[in-house]
């Protein structure tokens, strides 16, 4: 009974549906009415609950008769994909314009800001020193005829310590041995890209897209992607899903009608983010995976596929 209600929608209850929730609309309205003529925040949620209930009963009245209402449009298989998302680890390396820019405001911000304790003892010991190497220049004396400078061993051996420490300090590659390979399944590469997941089916068409599956009887749709993600991707890849609404849909038709009458597919995308772990191909749900860019997952779905997540995926 559930099944055959989920597939179709009654035309003989639409009617009178639309018809009953548009009196429950205007009485809750009236009762709420503020005297501005503001309409008042209704209770969806008791209106839902009677209109469920009352459909409810119109379909069991439906089954008891031995009579099926005819569908309005075409029953559609609900499917639920998960887009994993693994997001940068490094920042994107700056154009010749941010370099220069960021130059600028080191420089103003250096102008406008006060020296530090270091800073102006450092001043004041160039002015002792311009001053001592100007008196020797007069009196053509030397080094060691000269007193020494109060101060002068500690800060060099400070400013000697500071250059050595950065000197010695070497930034890690940006550039990986999986980058160097381009090995796909590492996720230790395109460090300052976000990568998707793509999965690969047994199949010749369309074989590459997203983990994806049918909804199961009385399954949410994030129930739905959990479930399909451990199915195909195996427990050892740890996500953490950032919404249980979708992010986007999207639907295309069968070239023929299922046995079970369906036409086509809705398909609805909860994004998740990447922990850790990875996936483990078994060669039964997939054949393969990869792990790519926004620009690279051209190369692997179909167009069609590709235009329409395209506006939900992160470059």
């Amino acid at each position: 009974m559930a099944q055959r209600f989920g597939a179709l929608r009654l035309s003989c209850a639409s009617t009178s549906l639309r018809g009953q929730y548009r009196t429950l609309w205007d009485k809750s309205e009236k009762k709420h009415a503020y005297p501005s003529g503001l309409p008042h925040i209704v209770n969806y949620n008791h209106v839902s609950r009677t209109l469920v209930s009352q459909a409810q009963g119109v379909a069991k009245t439906a089954e008891e008769s031995g009579t099926v209402a005819k569908p309005i449009g075409y029953p559609w298989r609900i499917v639920s994909a998960v887009c994993v998302q693994r997001f940068p680890t490094l920042s994107r390396q700056k154009t010749p314009f941010e370099l220069e820019f960021e130059e600028h405001k080191d420089i103003k911000r250096a102008e406008r800001s006060r020296l530090s304790n270091h800073e102006l003892t450092l001043l004041d010991y160039a002015r002792k020193r311009a001053e001592r190497d100007k008196k020797a220049l007069a009196e053509s004396l030397d080094d060691t005829q000269l007193p020494p400078l109060e101060g002068n061993d500690e800060f060099d051996e400070l400013q000697e310590s500071r250059e050595a420490e950065v000197g010695q300090f070497r930034p890690a590659p940006r550039e990986t041995l999986a980058d160097l390979s381009d090995d796909k399944k590492s996720l230790h590469r395109k460090l300052d890209r976000v990568l998707y997941l793509l999965v690969k089916k047994a199949r010749q068409e369309h074989a590459w897209q997203m983990p994806q599956g049918g909804l199961e009887k009385e399954e949410s749709l994030a129930q739905a992607a959990v479930r399909e993600l451990r199915e195909e991707c195996g427990s050892g890849l740890n996500v953490k899903f950032l919404s249980g609404a979708p992010a986007l849909y999207f639907s295309y038709l069968n070239p023929a009608p299922s046995p079970a009458g369906l036409i086509g597919s809705k398909v609805f995308f909860i994004k998740a983010q990447y922990l850790s772990g990875n996936v483990v191909v078994d060669n039964s749900e997939l054949d393969d995976y990869v792990w790519v860019t926004k620009d690279e997952m051209k190369g692997y779905v179909s167009d069609e596929y590709y235009k329409k997540v395209a506006p939900v995926l992160i470059d």
